[in-house]
């Protein structure tokens, strides 16, 4: 077996550092805290949540990650001999505190603060505690991607209703993959009940084709109905942010597809394919019978060729029977 060598510094610092060095290292960081952020140093899991939810994000776009750096301030002259990557990244004239910088920064702060030896020493118990600090966050934005797409695909133990798989592949037909053509509550009392009924017929359409029973179309209200606060509860992010406007957004849309065609396929439910695909057909009929109303309400973005590409996919995706 290989033998591993014993680390000797933590992320580029030594376990046995000048206290000299590790107050000027404390300064330094401190100083280009504030300069990126603004604000000095506050508690260390709320400064790691900002880092990880903005700039380590791989889900952060690239024109807010170049916005960011055009927004960044000059770097204050600062020296230490151990600023060095993994603690900053270098950006021009500018300089980033990374995860591991402002854990870094947190570390040494107590020890100076709290010891009087010289050297000063970094005890192990703190190092794993700093270090599996610093990989939880960063295995949490890594696999947020990957996890969110099992929840999708797979489900939980609990299945959707059919009314919530109806008002998903309604929101598919409709063409709303985007804030631009999501369908939106309109702020009048009586749009909305209009809105609702559009919305609660097609929805019954389907629901009556694959499983039968008496209906309350009262739940299927975009405001206080289970059919959408059920689908955003389950599927998170693949319906948008916001509760005022609704769509299945683009990049999970076969993905939904799938957990559509999975849902069905549930023990106790498994409907025939072919009586799904009439499921399918009526509510597609009753969208389109409410046409009118919702282009009056600005909601309508179907594309028939966009609705016989899912049709054919639904199908593939649900195969036998």
């Amino acid at each position: 077996m290989t033998e591993i060598p014993s680390p000797s510094d933590l992320f580029g610092v030594p376990f046995v550092i000048r206290k000299q060095d590790a107050e000027q290292l404390v300064g330094a960081l401190g100083e280009l805290w504030s300069s990126q952020t603004g604000r000095a140093a506050g508690p260390l899991n709320e400064d790691l949540d900002y880092l990880f939810a903005n700039l380590f994000n791989p889900r952060t776009s690239g024109a807010r990650v170049r916005q960011f750096l055009e927004e960044l301030p000059d770097a204050p002259a600062v020296r230490s001999r151990f600023l060095n990557p993994p603690l900053i990244v270098r950006a021009g004239a500018s300089v980033i505190v990374t995860p591991e910088g402002r854990a870094i920064y947190e570390l040494l702060l107590h020890i100076v603060e709290e010891s009087d030896d010289d050297p000063l020493g970094i005890d192990p118990i703190d190092t794993l505690s700093l270090l599996n600090v610093v990989y939880e966050g960063y295995r949490a934005v890594s696999t947020r991607r990957l996890l969110g797409s099992v929840e999708l695909l797979f489900g939980d133990a609990e299945g959707l209703r059919v009314p919530s798989i109806a008002l998903l592949l309604l929101l598919l037909i409709n063409g709303s993959s985007c804030p631009k053509t999501a369908i939106r509550r309109p702020e009048n009392q009586d749009e909305r009940n209009r809105l609702d009924r559009s919305i609660a017929r097609a929805i019954t359409a389907f629901a009556d084709n694959v499983r039968s029973g008496v209906r309350d179309p009262s739940h299927y209200s975009l405001y206080s109905g289970y059919a959408v606060t059920e689908a955003r509860r389950r599927l998170g992010n693949a319906l948008g942010p916001s509760p005022d406007e609704i769509y299945v957004a683009s990049e999970h849309r076969d993905t939904v597809i799938e957990r559509v065609a999975r849902e069905l396929r549930r023990s106790r439910r498994s409907p025939e394919t072919r009586n799904v695909m009439v499921a399918f057909d009526s509510l597609v009929s009753a969208y389109r019978a409410e046409r009118p109303t919702l282009a009056s309400l600005g909601v309508t973005h179907e594309n028939r060729a966009d609705t016989a590409r899912l049709r054919a996919q639904l199908e593939r995706a649900l195969g036998d029977p």
